[in-house]
């Protein structure tokens, strides 16, 4: 079974610094993070919640243990409670507790990025250490068969607000796929699991893979690792049916081009 989407890319790229890759490739770990360490700082920016208070989504958070009730709402009805916390604006990021809340739950979930482009200049000089690394390419449905997980297309677009209570899978899956413009070129990918329900995923953010998930890895034109004895090594741990890729500077404009290694 593939991706749902008829539309989606066969191989996804991940961009790395030297040490990374080597690690992601020798070791078969690949990296995951939390949105609080993201760079952006609009990147799963709270903001992109809204609530709508009304009795039926305060009875979900006291369901759900979204909201505790204070001293003086305990005997309070439905109805009352949430008149009190619409007036008051409990449920909002004005209040310091919830915006807590929600600052500990992008330290809950599980995010690895990639892109559908191996060779833009700029993603080689951003985040593979000036050319030094790699670009590993991934097949994404390894992820769907194995995990039964989907990778979702970064969406850029102008800031919108999403209902939280309204469809709050829908939010939370706008929450970590939406960027704004300026990162359109990146052309992202995003694969995200919660912690609770990724124990394949160790305390450190590493998921362990199998050599199968390796579709091609590229080497950049600063990267001074010996091709062919690189090659030779990662073929003797069981990628076979791997392109490997080196890049170099063209000759004749400010831009690279690959030669594939035989």
């Amino acid at each position: 079974m593939n991706q749902i989407q008829s539309d989606f890319p066969t191989i996804i790229y991940k961009y790395v610094n030297y040490n990374d890759g080597i690690k992601l490739l020798f070791n078969r770990q690949l990296k995951f993070s939390t949105p609080d360490l993201f760079n952006d700082p609009y990147d799963c920016n709270e903001n992109i919640f809204k609530f709508t208070i009304n009795e039926k989504t305060t009875r979900f958070m006291l369901q759900k243990g979204l909201y505790q009730r204070d001293t003086d709402e305990i005997n309070l009805s439905i109805k009352k409670l949430s008149e009190k916390l619409k007036n008051e604006n409990k449920i909002s990021f004005r209040n310091s507790e919830f915006k807590k809340m929600f600052d500990e739950i992008k330290r809950t979930i599980w995010v690895t990025c990639f892109s559908v482009c191996p060779n833009d200049f700029l993603m080689w000089s951003h985040y593979a250490e000036s050319h030094k690394g790699f670009c590993i390419g991934f097949d994404p449905n390894y992820f769907y068969l194995k995990y039964n997980q989907k990778i979702f297309k970064v969406t850029y677009d102008k800031f919108k607000q999403y209902d939280f209570f309204e469809n709050s899978q829908k939010a939370i899956q706008k929450w970590v796929t939406m960027k704004g413009p300026i990162w359109k070129d990146e052309h992202e990918y995003r694969l995200f699991f919660p912690k609770t329900k990724s124990n394949f995923i160790n305390e450190n953010g590493l998921l362990h893979f199998n050599e199968n998930l390796i579709k091609s890895v590229s080497i950049g034109c600063k990267n001074n690792c010996k091709d062919e004895l690189f090659k030779k090594s990662l073929e003797r741990l069981g990628y076979e049916n791997v392109d490997f890729i080196k890049y170099k500077l063209m000759e004749d404009s400010f831009n690279i081009e690959s030669d594939r290694i035989n």
